[in-house]
This record gives structure tokens, sequence and C-alpha cells, in this order.
């Protein structure tokens, strides 16, 4: 791998750091299975979902959802008819090929994810929290706590953190489950993705997956609302209480409504559709990265190297020395310390005795080039 590709790498890896220092770093401290894609499930996207939730419930108390008249005589329409209308309210659909026929028959579509879109939002949320939990569940104890203690160190205290990295580098050697359950937590997170689309393709009528390419040449009918937007949530529609009812005394009330909320709803479904493409895809990728990771030398190297012009040897060593989740771990201690720090414990991990013990001897002596500044 030439220099240009490693000045490739490391910026990546700069950029994986800047998105997950967007969280709380104490609150990820006990997560050791962790990468940005992750960041985006169970703290991103479980957000966004909680803000719609809040936003649309905040929507049905501040203003009425529906409002509805009879047709027969404008009256106003009393409340126990409206909750039949918020799960029955339809929209007359003419079909082509009834009208090619010559029949006069209309198919109805009925609106029933009005009342129940923020529900499934809130079921979403709790849902993309699970990569979370299950990324908290194959934390490693010990080296979860060496980590947090380097984290909690004063940085003026620097070498009292190079001597707990190094108790860290002899941990080592038995964390190669860890790079398996990174590959399990995303691949949660893409089952969990999955999920999501199949709820709300159920939700809408199987017109979820669909939605953007069936509006497609994206022109509004703001008169007749015969769009395929306005067709998915229409703003006016139609509620029919009939004898099947049993409440009218065998009449049947048509009553026209007024769903306030729709607009809303077509704004957040668009939008979701879009963050549902992205997410899918990045996870994808991540998964792919993980493979190559896996299977490439040169990836591992650069996953362990502190910058550009850290020792060749030292990483190349410690890369046929440990596991792809040691390597892992590395990472993370590479977030923690200092260029010198981090160089001082790689050549550590490079040329220490393997021993079930931590023995203080085995500290290198400090080096200008190998131990990290004092004050």
């Amino acid at each position: 791998m030439d220099r240009n590709q490693r000045g490739i790498w490391n910026n990546f890896n700069r950029l994986q750091e800047a998105i997950l220092n967007l969280s709380d770093g104490h609150a990820r401290s006990s997560v050791l299975v962790d990468s940005w894609v992750l960041l985006l499930h169970y703290r991103i996207t479980a957000g966004i979902y909680l803000i719609i939730f809040i936003a649309v419930t905040a929507g049905w108390y501040a203003e009425h959802p529906l409002l509805c008249v009879n047709l027969a005589d404008r009256s106003e329409v009393k409340d126990y008819f409206k909750s039949l209308c918020f799960s029955y309210a339809y929209t007359n659909v003419s079909r082509a090929d009834v009208r090619e026929a010559g029949m006069e028959e209309d198919t109805r579509v009925y609106a029933a994810h009005y009342r129940w879109l923020h529900w499934v939002c809130l079921l979403l949320m709790c849902l993309y929290r699970l990569p979370l939990v299950h990324a908290t569940s194959c934390a490693v104890p010990h080296v979860v706590s060496l980590l947090k203690n380097i984290k909690d160190t004063d940085d003026r205290k620097q070498l009292k953190k190079l001597q707990i990295s190094h108790l860290l580098v002899d941990e080592l050697r038995w964390n190669s489950h860890v790079f398996t359950k990174l590959i399990s937590c995303h691949l949660l997170a893409l089952l969990v993705d999955l999920i999501s689309v199949l709820i709300l393709e159920t939700l809408l009528d199987n017109k979820f997956v669909t939605l953007i390419t069936a509006l497609y040449p994206f022109r509004r009918d703001s008169r007749f609302f015969s769009d395929p937007l306005s067709l998915l949530f229409p703003p006016f529609v139609t509620c029919q209480v009939g004898p099947e009812m049993m409440l009218l005394n065998y009449r049947t009330e048509v009553m026209g409504c007024r769903l306030t909320l729709m607009e809303l709803y077509e704004k957040v479904v668009v939008a979701l559709w879009f963050w549902k493409a992205f997410l899918i895809t990045v996870t994808i990728f991540k998964l792919l990265h993980l493979i190559i990771l896996a299977c490439s030398k040169a990836y591992r190297n650069c996953l362990v190297r502190s910058c550009v012009e850290a020792n060749d040897g030292d990483s190349t060593l410690v890369t046929a020395r440990y596991s792809v989740g040691d390597l892992l771990i590395l990472n993370k201690l590479r977030q923690l310390l200092d260029g010198h720090c981090y160089r001082a414990a790689l050549h550590h991990a490079a040329y220490v005795e393997w021993s079930d013990h931590f023995d203080d001897e085995l500290i290198p002596e400090a080096q200008p080039h190998l131990c990290c500044r004092t004050y």
C-alpha cells in the first residue's frame, strides 16, 4: 500500500472518529463493539423516530386531526362517528381496466395509516435501539475498564496513560471474538433496517418500497388530488357509516372529512424513504468493508497505524501477531492516546513476551522515539 493510499485510509479513519464524537463519549466508553454505522442506527435514527412521534402527537393534541361534516345537511359530525372515520376513511380511485370495459366502478383506498403512523414510529424507535443493546452485551469487562481508565486520566499524566495502555496490551490475544460480534452487530442493524421497511410497507398498503418510483415525473395534482402521493396521503376523504356497523338503524350516512396532519405525514414518509435507502446502503458497504478488513493484511496494518510516518516494522509485526478483534481494540486505544504514546504502546505490543500476568519490567524505558511526552 503506497503513501497516497495510506493517506486516504487515515482520512477515512478520522472521518469515522468525527462522526463517533457526535455522541456522548462517556456513554460510548462501555461499548467496545461500535462504529459510525451503528451510531447512525441506535442514536441518530432512533432519535429521528422519537422526534417524529413527539411532533405528530403534539399535532394531534394541538389541533383537530380530523374535521368532518355530514354531506346531507353539512351538520357537524359527532365524536363517536369521528372515531370510526379515523380508521375507515377512504378515497375513491377509478380503475383503468374497469373504465376501459365501460363499467362505472370505483376502488376504495383506505387511509388506515393516519391513525397509527406515529405509534409505528415509536415501535421503530425501540427496534433501532437493539444494535446498542447487542453491542453493550458484547463488551469485555476488563478491557472496557482499562479503556475507561485511559479516557478518564488527565492528559497531563501521560506516563500513567502509557502504563495503563501497556496493561491493556497484555490483555490482548484473547479477543478474537470481538470482530465476530462486530459483524453480528452490523448484521443485526441491517436486519432492523429490513424489518422496519417491511413494517412501513405493510402500514402503507404495500406502497412504501415503490414510493419514489411511483411519484415520477413528480407532478402534483393540487385540484383533484389524483397524483400518487395525494392518493397515498389524501388530505380530503370520505367516511361512510352503513347498516353493517349497526349504529344508525339501517341508515347510511356519508361524511366528508379533512385530515389536517396528512400533509405532514407525506413529507415525513418521503424523508424516511431516502433515509432508509441511505442507511441500508452504508450498512451493506460497512459489512463489505469489515469483510475486506478480515481478508486483507494491508488494511489490518492501516488499522493500527497512528500516522503515515509510524514505524512500519511495529505495525506489521502487530498485524501478524494479533487477531482482527485485538487490532480493533488497539484502534480504540489509538483514539484515546496521542501519537507518541500510541507508538510506544504499539512497540510494546510488537515485542512483548506473552504471559498470563502483567510485569512492570515489560514497560519499555522512556526513549525519545518511543515514549510519550511528560509534563
